[in-house]
């Protein structure tokens, strides 16, 4: 269902309904000067209102992202939705026509929804009840299974906006969240640097040919010889690593018999 809308507390609402009535009125003191009736007419209609904009809004967003996707995208999704479909020259030229009100963020946004919408008419879903907010926030999740869940807890569950906003926000913390670094986790890394630096590591042949040696100049003999100094104590720095931590797995507590 949509949102319960309160005047009170919403300043979209606010902004909608006109602050007069008959009689003389002081600027704050609107809704001491109604009766109980007549309150609950002004959030009737103050509901009505924000409703029945928020519909035409979603309406129009889908009817002009629908037409940029087709049009300028050739119902490319992906590149519709990727971060260069700013890139596409034919968006540019529009976004950058003084005669359209739209930005290419309102636009960018339409196109979302609309390539959302097409995901979304795949699920078995009434959807109906959705509202522009709602599809709004679900556009900062990507299409797949999680997206369904909260399609599926919005339409037929009853979730309002801010408890959506609430669970979006959850999932990309959960997401940026550095991972827990475990012992286990240190190990692969561990592994996976060695065999990477191990299968890198080979001396070209022509380096093993006494010939070519002798035929160095002596800055670059000089050269490679420091170096093949620093990597022989560099490895051997490791070996004794290696050694210890043998010792370790083979004589420490745990180890096979």
């Amino acid at each position: 269902m949509p949102d319960e809308i309160n005047p009170d507390e919403n300043p979209e609402t606010n902004a909608l309904v006109p602050n007069v009535v008959e009689g003389e009125v002081v600027e704050g003191e609107v809704e001491s000067a109604l009766s109980p009736r007549e309150k609950q007419l002004v959030d009737d209609a103050a509901r009505l209102i924000n409703q029945t904009v928020k519909s035409m809004v979603l309406n129009a967003s889908l009817r002009i992202g629908d037409h940029l996707l087709t049009v300028f995208f050739h119902n490319d999704i992906k590149r519709a939705t990727s971060v260069n479909a700013h890139k596409n020259v034919s968006l540019s030229s529009l976004c950058n026509r003084p005669d359209i009100s739209l930005d290419r963020k309102d636009l960018g946004l339409m196109i979302k929804l609309a390539a959302q919408e097409r995901f979304i008419r795949q699920i078995d879903f009434n959807t109906d009840d959705l509202n522009y907010t709602h599809r709004k926030y679900l556009t900062r999740l990507p299409d797949g299974e999680m997206k369904i869940n909260l399609v599926d807890e919005c339409a037929n569950n009853g979730m309002t906006t801010r408890q959506l906003l609430a669970r979006i926000q959850e999932i990309e913390n959960s997401a940026h969240a550095v991972p827990k670094i475990t012992p286990e986790r240190t190990i692969r890394q561990f592994i996976t640097q060695m065999d990477r630096s191990m299968n890198s590591i080979a001396i070209p042949g022509t380096l093993s040919d006494s010939g070519i040696i002798s035929g160095l100049p002596p800055d670059t003999r000089m050269k490679l010889t420091s170096k093949t100094i620093q990597w022989l104590e560099q490895m051997e720095s490791i070996r004794r690593q290696c050694s210890a931590l043998l010792e370790l797995l083979e004589n420490g507590e745990g180890a096979p018999p």
